[in-house]
């Protein structure tokens, strides 16, 4: 973290050195070519998945969120095999995965975000679950913004 926002909304996890409250959380689904033989099923799981390609993530993502969302390791421990490809971001990922280049492990609601011609998505029922969560450096803490936001957040979530 370069330390360029005093805070910013996003999917854990995060490096060491980022503090974070949790916000809200779900499912993944996997997002592959609309015409792939397995898009047809209503739900998947990973060793469905153990043989395909994972559009892998920049070396500009920090590398526990590429792990973490490229459920690599597998379960087992095996690595998981990657495309040729590399997105620092979902929406670079989806041209890429209609043509079949490969497939990527989003949260759930991709679906509805992100629908897009000759992209599926099937619900992935072994999944550890995705968490959003209000992120910040510690230096930036106190800071008045920083701060506000972290009480907003709270006061949703006791809300909720």
């Amino acid at each position: 973290m370069r330390g360029e926002v005093d805070a910013a909304f996003l999917f854990l996890p995060v490096p060491d050195g980022v503090q974070s409250l949790a916000l809200a959380g779900g499912p993944h689904c996997v997002a592959m070519a609309g015409g792939h033989p397995l898009a047809a099923r209503d739900a998947l799981t990973l060793a469905d998945l153990a043989d395909q390609p994972r559009i892998g993530w920049s070396e500009q993502v920090p590398k526990v969120f590429r792990d973490f969302w490229s459920a690599d390791p597998r379960p087992d421990g095996t690595p998981v095999r990657f495309s040729p490809h590399a997105v620092v971001d979902y929406e670079s990922a989806l041209p890429l995965i209609a043509m079949g280049q490969g497939i990527q492990l989003p949260p759930d609601a991709t679906r509805w975000l992100y629908p897009r011609h000759g992209v599926a998505y099937v619900d992935v029922t072994d999944l550890e679950p995705w968490t959003a969560a209000l992120g910040w450096l510690p230096r930036r803490r106190d800071e008045p913004l920083v701060a506000a936001l972290q009480q907003a957040a709270q006061r949703v979530l006791r809300r909720a």
